[in-house]
């Protein structure tokens, strides 16, 4: 179950190439990546299976430059 799952830290997951960014704490992660994520989504994925970690989501987000505004000014 998810409670038995190890916990993950973020130098981990910021080793799986592709990811720019990482934010997050406990078990909730947010991996930002630049350009096509193809290769990122599946390197997550990978890295998920390999350590035996539950994936319960993974959704791409994209930032609009209003968004990206609004984030850096509130």
């Amino acid at each position: 179950s998810l409670h038995d799952a190890l916990p993950i830290y973020p130098k981990k997951l910021g080793e799986i190439p592709g990811i720019d960014n990482v934010e997050g704490a406990g078990r909730q992660w947010q991996l930002t990546v630049s350009g096509d994520d193809t290769e990122a989504r599946r390197a997550v994925f990978q890295f998920a299976a390999k350590n035996d970690i539950p994936l319960l989501e993974l959704r791409r987000q994209n930032s609009s430059l209003e968004n990206i505004f609004h984030e850096l000014t509130f």
